[in-house]
């Protein structure tokens, strides 16, 4: 279903974009 394959995208995308501000944090943090 092509509405599923948008959701997935979507969930991935979201999950990168967390990982991004997470690991963007952290070397915040050590600077």
């Amino acid at each position: 279903d092509a509405l599923d394959a948008l959701g997935l995208v979507r969930y991935c995308c979201r999950r990168m974009l967390m990982t991004h501000v997470d690991l963007i944090e952290k070397l915040l943090n050590y600077n």
